[in-house]
């Protein structure tokens, strides 16, 4: 069933992911917050807003190196969990090599998390409700981690990635050869044609 083109699944996938997120940011079980949810309940100890939470700036760090051709791991628990949330919105599996290779992919588009396109870590040029232009190129400020979210899967099955969104559906990641034009749609002009 879908309302004005938004399926639940998309909705649920989407609240899943702002469970995980928050889940992430808190140190708190998934299990717990589920459960609370699940009864009606706040999770203990946040406020509604805390849930689209801001990413933790303390914890950014500079990229590991992918010299080696290799993926490198998420920073801190606020990347993973926002990676982890794109799989699962998507309907891919959050498995290390898809985790690991968005993180090195995130690396080719910035320096360190959290991105300065706010809650945009690949630089997605999709719009979305409340978002604001970051840059000349389009690039858009996500008002919060869901629409920041939703927007990156929109452009991830937008049909320019077929090859991309097929390896992370499969769990395989999007190291290695095979998907030089889709990085170089994604990048642009003079951009990257692989991410690890």
């Amino acid at each position: 069933m879908s309302v004005e083109g938004v399926s639940g699944l998309a909705v649920a996938a989407a609240g899943a992911g702002a469970l995980l997120i928050w889940s992430g940011l808190k140190g708190a079980k998934v299990s717990t917050a589920l459960g609370s949810v699940i009864s009606g309940q706040q999770p203990s100890g946040t406020d509604t807003n805390q849930i689209t939470a801001s990413y933790d700036a303390s914890q950014s760090t500079a990229p590991a190196s992918s010299s080696t051709g290799t993926a490198v791991a998420p920073a801190n628990a606020s990347e993973s969990a926002f990676w982890t949330s794109v799989l699962t919105t998507m309907g891919a599996p959050a498995t290390s090599a898809n985790i690991n290779s968005l993180a090195a992919w995130f690396h080719h588009e910035e320096p360190s998390w959290p991105p300065p396109a706010t809650n945009n870590p690949l630089n997605s040029t999709q719009p979305a409700a409340g978002s604001t232009t970051f840059n000349s190129v389009g690039v858009q400020n996500y008002p919060n981690v869901l629409e920041g979210i939703s927007a990156t899967v929109k452009t991830l099955t937008n049909g320019y990635y077929p090859q991309i969104e097929a390896a992370l559906k499969a769990g395989t990641g999007v190291c290695g050869s095979g998907f030089a034009s889709e990085f170089a749609t994604w990048s642009g002009p003079g951009g990257y044609t692989s991410v690890c």
